[in-house]
């Protein structure tokens, strides 16, 4: 597809709501069918003792394909009808804003921005047969993922044990130009899902400490966050209190507790995406 087709189908999207002018338009919009990624965090027990600081370890990150949010900021919305019996909607709300609010902090872009103003979708925006496709639209939400049937179909050994999700939408090859110019993949849909029936429920999600072991909201929604901006997972032991440590576990599991900062090498990952120098 050329660079004008794709602009002409953008404009009959969603995406003509969000106000790009002409020259905005032409300057971001890449010469490539749109694409789907999916990151997906199981849960493998025993995968991860007790995490260890960052302080002294490398700074640690793994980009997936040099990419950039079409817009920024990047409005999200927040569905908080199909929640947990342990998580109400105002924490739902504070956990995942607090997250994706993490992030924004390490750059000067404002990347996100909570859109209070309609309903998350919750249906995931796999490609056809499986799902409608994207939508324009990034959503996060609840969902029981061991019935879903891109899931079930590819994933049917693990599916119970997912933690969570993030499934993207971009366009654009992430890569070197001839001409020295750096070619930017674009993000421009994603969709966030935490897994209700991850262990088959038996623990439970909250988003304060609970006897016991816990999925903790705000760590997973952090972990998931930087995923939205296409860091990957990290599965070396060096990399363990890294917020992209692709290993894990449960709040209260051989002691974890959960962690809701980032590691330096999430902080030089995003850092890098943006071209921003550390301070």
């Amino acid at each position: 597809m050329d660079r004008k087709a794709l602009a002409t189908s953008l404009a009959l999207c969603a995406l003509v709501a969000l106000s790009l002018s002409a020259a905005q338009m032409k300057k971001t919009t890449p010469s490539q069918e749109p694409e789907m990624h999916l990151f997906i965090d199981i849960y493998t027990e025993g995968s991860m003792g007790v995490p260890q600081t960052s302080s002294d370890r490398p700074a640690l990150f793994k980009i997936l394909q040099d990419a950039k949010l079409l817009i920024t900021p990047s409005l999200y919305k927040i569905d908080t009808t199909n929640l947990p019996e342990t998580v109400t909607p105002s924490q739902f709300i504070q956990a995942v804003t607090e997250a994706f609010g993490t992030w924004d902090q390490e750059v000067t872009a404002n990347l996100f921005e909570y859109d209070p103003s309609a309903p998350a979708d919750t249906i995931l925006d796999w490609p056809a047969p499986w799902g409608p496709g994207f939508d324009f639209s990034n959503d996060v939400f609840f969902k029981d993922l061991r019935t879903d049937p891109y899931l079930s179909e590819f994933y049917p050994d693990v599916v119970d044990h997912i933690i969570a999700i993030t499934l993207t939408w971009f366009m654009g090859p992430g890569s070197q130009g001839s001409g020295g110019g750096f070619h930017y993949a674009y993000i421009f849909d994603f969709d966030m899902a935490f897994n209700t029936g991850v262990l088959d429920g038996v623990v439970p999600w909250s988003t304060q400490p609970l006897s016991g072991q816990w999925w903790d909201v705000k760590e997973i929604a952090l972990h998931e966050a930087g995923h939205t901006l296409f860091l990957d997972d990290l599965y070396m032991d060096a990399a363990r209190g890294q917020t992209m440590y692709g290993y894990g576990v449960p709040a209260g599991y051989k002691g974890h507790l959960p962690d809701h900062a980032l590691g330096n090498g999430d902080i030089l990952g995003v850092r890098t995406l943006y071209r921003e120098a550390r301070e």
